[in-house]
């Protein structure tokens, strides 16, 4: 069954409620959070709200529903240590779940990205790659691109530096390019004059 909230974010039944649908989009599952990957977790919760249209005063409600192990533990202290004990405003429960289970302050992933160099295959660089770049807020796109590039093998990073890529999806297509090019002349046995 699903429960339904009214405007002040209280239970109520269904032919009272503004916000009629627990959620428009009940077919997709509201992402899990036991305490690892805080910020791909806030990420996807707030797709889901934005998708879903979901109102303020229920946001925290419907993501601590989803918690669960060290994570649900967690919320039930930070709901506890308030004087009035009352639901937080999402900005406020993020700001609080990302300091908890968020990295350090410490933590520079734009130094960790400056300093990322391709030692395999392209495919795991990018993985890499993709780690660190969302970390960064605000990151100029160009920026990104010449640090991706940067990384990047010589043999390979010469050849799509020619190509001048916009985007960091052009990128990593002529980086894969140039990648399966170079791998397929390898394979290629050199012919073999014969002796005279």
């Amino acid at each position: 069954m699903t429960t339904q909230f009214n405007e002040e974010g209280n239970q109520n039944s269904p032919r009272n409620n503004s916000y009629s649908n627990f959620s428009r989009v009940s077919r997709v599952d509201f992402p899990k959070f036991e305490g690892h990957d805080v910020q791909g977790w806030v990420y996807k919760c707030e797709s889901f709200f934005g998708v879903d249209g979901t109102p303020e005063n229920v946001k925290v409600k419907i993501a601590s529903i989803h918690l669960e192990g060290k994570a649900l533990l967690w919320h039930q202290s930070y709901m506890n240590s308030g004087p009035i004990r009352q639901w937080p405003i999402w900005e406020k429960y993020r700001e609080a779940i990302l300091a908890r289970f968020g990295k350090q302050t410490f933590d520079d992933p734009l130094s960790k990205l400056m300093q990322l160099r391709q030692t395999g295959s392209v495919e795991h660089y990018q993985d890499a790659f993709d780690a660190l770049v969302i970390r960064i807020e605000d990151f100029p796109v160009s920026h990104a691109i010449s640090c991706f590039l940067s990384g990047l093998n010589s043999r390979i990073q010469n050849i799509v530096r020619m190509f001048k890529p916009k985007t960091l999806h052009e990128a990593y297509c002529l980086t894969k390019l140039q990648e399966a090019t170079l791998a397929s002349i390898a394979r290629k046995k050199p012919i073999l004059e014969k002796p005279l």
